[in-house]
């Protein structure tokens, strides 16, 4: 499985394997992802990685880590951008919130995010919190998962 790059706070850079959690068979495309896998309305072809999902949801993960409480509303205004109108002014446009609710749900489903009452979702703090501080460890260490 590919590696995905990310910023480490200290202005480096590192890579890990979305997938890299002591459970990766447990991350499977959603059947509805497959069928239309345009990430929102601002984009106008689907994503070149054939990795994506799992990269979003990896993205998902660490975005609800770093900020408890955030809702599907919160990461559809995260993941959108800016929507190409021809001529006109460009203006902000949400990202799909199938594909941020299926990520989510995935999430759930493997203990790593847990619902937060009415706010939104919040990691779990048993299993969750220590897959996600194992990750940014090896990645921190620029250990090699594969």
């Amino acid at each position: 499985m590919r590696k995905a790059w990310v910023r480490l706070p200290g202005g480096g850079h590192g890579h890990c394997c979305p997938s890299s959690s002591s459970q990766p068979d447990q991350y499977q495309y959603p059947h509805p992802i497959l069928s239309h896998p345009i990430t929102g309305p601002h984009k106008e072809l689907a994503p070149n990685d054939p990795d994506w999902y799992f990269i979003r949801c990896a993205s998902i993960a660490r975005r609800v880590y770093l900020r408890p409480g955030c809702g599907i509303g919160n990461l559809r205004d995260w993941y959108g951008g800016s929507k190409s109108r021809g001529v006109r002014p460009q203006h902000h446009s949400k990202a799909s919130a199938g594909i941020i609710r299926a990520c989510l749900k995935q999430l759930e489903e493997m203990r790593i995010v847990e619902k937060c009452g009415k706010s939104g979702r919040r990691v779990s703090q048993v299993v969750g919190r220590r897959e996600m501080d194992t990750i940014a460890g090896q990645v921190a260490r620029g250990e090699d998962e594969a």
